[in-house]
């Protein structure tokens, strides 16, 4: 997946994927999981901003599968976080980016089907992380 977004980054963005030590596999939907990967690139590629380094990182703990999207570009501001995964919400400082408000809610519902968390943390100006936990099935 790493490949095929990167020839939509912008010519300044930098994407990188952070392989486990040790692979390991693991049971998910690929369907679902591709679909949630695919929209947390596109939405770094295309709020991050023209010079951001976006890293995709997966892990696989003793209980957990963890996959992070992480950028160093605008962030999310404060009173934004709240609503984030609303449906049709949009950030303030994206207005004059096309979208639609649905990506991140789809993301969350899909990590829900897969018995997930979906969380985030962001620091306007600074990073963003939207992480998916996965617990591990035998």
């Amino acid at each position: 997946m790493m490949s095929a977004f990167g020839s939509t980054a912008k010519s300044g963005q930098q994407l990188s994927y952070v392989v486990p030590a040790e692979p390991q596999s693991v049971k998910l939907d690929r369907t679902l999981l591709e679909k949630s990967l695919s929209g947390l690139l596109s939405n770094a590629i295309k709020y991050a901003g023209d010079d951001a380094h976006i890293c995709l990182t997966t892990e696989v703990t003793a209980g957990n599968v963890i996959i992070s999207v992480k950028d160093d570009g605008i962030g999310i501001a404060e009173e934004d976080q709240k609503k984030l995964s609303t449906i049709f919400y949009r950030v303030s400082n994206t207005g004059h980016i096309a979208g639609t408000g649905l990506g991140l809610n789809l993301v969350k519902r899909y990590v829900e089907l897969m018995n997930g968390t979906f969380r985030f943390s962001s620091v306007p100006h600074e990073e963003t992380c939207f992480t998916m936990t996965f617990p591990v099935k035998e």
